[in-house]
């Protein structure tokens, strides 16, 4: 595999111009606030820049455990996302589906448990998704697993497994009572964040 390396200007390039970046007081689902969010949708509808991506992906994995036996990714953008990375590769592919506890292979998906796994998400906000889904993935059998995101909120290790991302928000989150927009009077331009 040629190594592909895209810088994080040129990658955060990509996010802005495809419209990714959704600026103003935003608050988000679990109460969070923050003076924007990322959309990661309009980058998945431009499969040339999403290859782009992939393939940066593709050489972060690589550089940090690699080849891995197989890319394993939740449904539905980081699956998008995975499965570019996955073929970039040259490695099997999984899809995992569900929240919480409830978490599973998406329909015929069974593949071989494996070590040196690398877990593919789009966008990892609080971690909560990624916790379960490695969760049912030790469960499964899986050993080795190292999560990789696009762009990660959280640093470090999410439940012993590292995590690797390509870019970092560059945007700020505020607790409710600590948001200086809502302080400053700023209306919420963005009431049901998402990332």
């Amino acid at each position: 595999m040629k190594d592909t390396h895209l810088q994080t200007d040129t990658i955060l390039t990509f996010f802005q111009e495809a419209g990714c970046f959704k600026r103003g007081h935003s608050c988000f689902y679990d109460n969070q606030h923050g003076n924007g969010w990322v959309d990661i949708l309009p980058l998945m509808q431009n499969p040339t820049k999403l290859q782009h991506v992939a393939d940066a992906m593709a050489t972060l994995i690589i550089r940090k455990i690699g080849k891995p036996s197989i890319i394993i990714s939740p449904a539905i953008s980081g699956s998008i996302f995975g499965a570019f990375v996955a073929a970039r590769l040259e490695v099997p592919f999984a899809v995992t589906k569900g929240k919480k506890d409830e978490v599973t292979f998406h329909r015929r998906y069974q593949p071989a448990i494996s070590d040196n796994v690398a877990f593919v998400e789009d966008i990892i906000y609080s971690g909560t998704d990624a916790r379960a889904n490695l969760a049912f993935l030790r469960l499964y059998g899986f050993k080795n697993i190292t999560t990789f995101s696009l762009m990660s909120r959280q640093i470090g290790e999410i439940d012993t497994s590292n995590v690797f991302s390509l870019v970092t928000s560059p945007f700020e989150l505020y607790t409710s009572t600590d948001c200086p927009l809502c302080a400053s009077g700023e209306r919420v331009q963005y009431p049901s964040a998402r990332e």
